[in-house]
């Protein structure tokens, strides 16, 4: 009878042991809604941000963060990125898209990303290397269309 005291003892403190190592988290905090069992500590992201696109629209380049897999993110939310491309300044945002606007046109630019969390930044990503071509300043054609035709007497073709 009392070594099945003590067995049962030892059970229920080696239970709170094993249960003590758990944590789940706290809702939208941290590592929220990830079980880990004490090794997967909140940090800083652990990789860098993976450039799913990198669009030029004019003189401004749009780029657009992938999502994070579970642990990569340093299991803390992320919650903005930072951008620079060229030596231009630092651009952050809040969203997984980022617009580095007034970009020099015809020019070759590579971008770095960072993630933020409330740890710190990510390691940087690289991009390819992003061409911003510029626009054309010659007149629009039918602007030269209406201005040939007006002439006297009028070419063939108006």
């Amino acid at each position: 009878m009392i070594m099945a005291r003590i067995v049962k003892s030892l059970l229920a403190v080696s239970c709170l042991a094993v249960a003590s190592s758990a944590t789940a988290g706290t809702w939208n905090q941290g590592n929220w809604g990830q079980m880990y069992w004490g090794t997967n500590t909140e940090s800083a992201p652990v990789a860098p941000p993976q450039i799913a696109s990198i669009e030029a629209d004019l003189g401004d380049l749009i780029i657009t963060v992938g999502d994070y897999s579970p642990g990569d993110d340093g299991w803390s939310t992320i919650t903005s990125y930072s951008a620079q491309c060229g030596g231009e300044p630092e651009v952050v945002s809040s969203s997984s898209t980022i617009r580095i606007e007034g970009l020099p046109q015809d020019a070759s630019y590579q971008c770095i990303v960072q993630a933020i969390n409330a740890l710190g930044l990510s390691p940087t990503s690289l991009s390819d290397t992003v061409v911003l071509e510029g626009t054309s300043t010659g007149l629009n054609i039918v602007i030269l269309r209406a201005a040939y035709c007006m002439q006297t007497p009028k070419p063939s073709g108006c």
